[in-house]
């Protein structure tokens, strides 16, 4: 008797999921059309002709991810290396991809749906030496000699912008009591903006944000930018049926679960959460790590009274807070750390039931 094909399955916690391979019932085709028209679509020549954005003036950044980054005076130029192709993996309910097409896909979507609002999208994606295809946007950044800060360098990120005045403030004279207060309330303005950003994306895609730090808001002037969208998920409408878009490395994914930290497990999930309270305060406690400590002790009272925000507070464990600040700038930028001040379970004590010791002292 002649034996018949198993469908090929995968057990994902327990429940079974079928994968489809490449057709995923057209959906794969569907992606891979789309993916492309966006190329031939924005398909207009990198604009690296002038002196300004000419590569050999550029700088490439060091950069963990996969892409190839150049920063011009102008323009930044993102993208996979030559001979890339699209990973793609569909499932019943959610699609496994790889960063640079999660990056294209979530940056077309912002640029559709919400080209106003201060997060980062492509103005362009166009063939370039050294790239299988560019995505050209704005090279963001703060001039702070017009921040009263007295530097002359350039701020690209709020990382940046806050080494920047932590060393200013060392030098801050009586004369200047204020200056720490302009700091602040510059920060809070960001952290404002951060998170109606972030609620923004959640609304209207069920985004989540899975690599939360300073370094990933960018500034563009006093504006704050919600960048760095290759570690992200968010929900896709594809006909009439919604699919959960997720990163899909076997290795990283399996690594993720064994010692990741929450924002990388996050990168794999195929649901999406309640809400998007947990990245925004991993991004505050990632800012709150940085500062300098009086700048910091003022940006937290200035979030406990402020009504947008004060909530975020509740989730921050300030007294791991205070022991991670401690160290050197450059053992608290990352993710993990910022995360790991965050407690989505545990709530400062409080109580209306009290019993007085003096009552005890009195009667004995």
């Amino acid at each position: 008797m002649p034996k018949t094909k198993k469908k090929h399955k995968r057990k994902t916690n327990g429940k079974t999921k079928k994968y489809r391979g490449g057709g995923g019932d057209g959906i794969y085709g569907t992606l891979i059309y789309y993916l492309d028209n966006i190329k031939q679509r924005e398909n207009n020549t990198c604009s690296t002709d002038s002196s300004d954005n000419a590569l050999n003036t550029c700088t490439i950044p060091n950069s963990k991810s996969d892409q190839i980054i150049r920063v011009c005076k102008n323009s930044v130029f993102k993208g996979p290396k030559p001979g890339y192709k699209h990973n793609i993996k569909v499932y019943d309910n959610f699609i496994r991809v790889d960063p640079h097409t999660m990056n294209l896909l979530v940056q077309d979507a912002i640029k559709k749906q919400l080209p106003t609002e201060p997060i980062e999208h492509f103005n362009n994606v166009c063939p370039m030496e050294g790239y299988s295809y560019a995505l050209e946007g704005k090279a963001y950044k703060l001039d702070m000699s017009q921040n009263s800060t007295g530097s002359n360098s350039v701020a690209h990120s709020v990382e940046d912008y806050i080494k920047m005045i932590n060393n200013n403030v060392m030098t801050i004279d009586s004369n200047e009591p204020d200056m720490t207060t302009q700091y602040a309330r510059q920060i809070i303005g960001w952290i404002e903006s951060i998170c109606n950003s972030l609620d923004i994306l959640f609304e209207q895609l069920q985004f989540h944000h899975c690599d939360p730090k300073a370094a990933q808001l960018f500034l563009d002037g006093n504006k704050v930018i919600v960048g760095d969208l290759d570690k992200v998920t968010f929900t896709l409408k594809i006909d009439d049926k919604y699919y959960r878009m997720c990163l899909g490395s076997t290795l990283n994914r399996t690594a993720a679960y064994v010692q990741g930290s929450i924002p990388e497990k996050m990168r794999y999930e195929t649901y999406p959460r309640q809400t998007n309270t947990f990245e925004k305060a991993s991004f505050v406690a990632s800012i709150l790590l940085l500062l300098d400590n009086n700048i910091r002790m003022l940006v937290i009272e200035n979030i406990r009274s402020n009504e947008k925000l004060s909530y975020l507070i509740d989730f921050i464990l300030e007294d791991k807070l205070s022991v991670y600040a401690n160290r050197p700038f450059s053992k608290k930028t990352g993710h993990r750390i910022a995360s790991e001040c965050v407690n989505m379970q545990r709530k400062p004590l409080k109580s209306e039931f009290v019993i007085s010791t003096s009552n005890t002292a009195n009667n004995n």
